[in-house]
């Protein structure tokens, strides 16, 4: 049932903003999701009945309230998709039955998965490739004059620094850009553990949560 309970909300939120796209809709979506259950305890895997990891749980549970009012926005346009695709080396006829023409990727700028607008974090890190710098950029959907401050819960064997300790909107300023590393701290993680984390933007409103995961190989 949770596929009908997430279009319902989709079509409100749609309904309320009707020139925002799909992924500014998704964002609203995960960004306000709420990662404990109701006793503020971690989410159960029902196979395992142990705490679920984030490949299990995702963003979390779905909170139609705080979706509607989400206050910073993780937005994606066309040729964000064109180049994720390229980087991902589709070839030409997909490329042209996805995009409905023909596309050189050869002049389009690659836009690897990690890079991708998207409300979370995924990076994949090891010995070789200790760290990953990843960007983002948010759009304000919420009160004209905001502040957010970040509040970081690093991944284990992790560490995430980010490029700036607060971000300001105006009435002239909407959008605003940041660049997110994640490094492996000692002691060296075992390959294939999967660590998760999350940035949380706060305002005197809003929490604006992104999840993180680091897969070390």
């Amino acid at each position: 049932m949770a596929a009908p309970h997430v279009a319902g909300v989709m079509a409100l939120i749609k309904k309320k903003y009707p020139t925002w796209s799909p992924a500014a809709i998704q964002s609203a979506i995960i960004t306000s999701a709420d990662d404990v259950d109701l006793a503020g305890k971690p989410f159960t895997d029902m196979k395992t009945w142990k705490p679920s990891n984030i490949f299990a749980r995702g963003a979390g549970h779905l909170n139609p309230p705080k979706a509607m009012d989400p206050g910073l926005v993780f937005d994606r346009n066309f040729n964000d998709y064109i180049g994720y695709m390229c980087a991902l080396k589709y070839d030409p006829i997909t490329m042209q039955r996805f995009n409905g023409r023909k596309i050189d990727c050869a002049k389009e700028k690659k836009i690897k998965p990690s890079q991708l607008n998207y409300p979370s974090i995924m990076v994949s890190l090891s010995s070789s490739s200790p760290n990953e710098t990843v960007s983002r950029t948010v759009t304000n959907v919420g009160d004209v004059s905001s502040v957010y401050f970040p509040n970081i819960v690093h991944p284990a064997n992790a560490s995430v620094i980010l490029s700036t300790n607060r971000l300001q909107f105006s009435a002239n300023q909407r959008q605003a850009s940041f660049n997110v590393t994640i490094s492996i701290t000692p002691p060296a993680p075992v390959k294939g553990t999967i660590s998760e984390g999350k940035i949380e933007w706060v305002s005197n409103k809003h929490v604006v949560r992104s999840p993180i995961a680091v897969v070390f190989n």
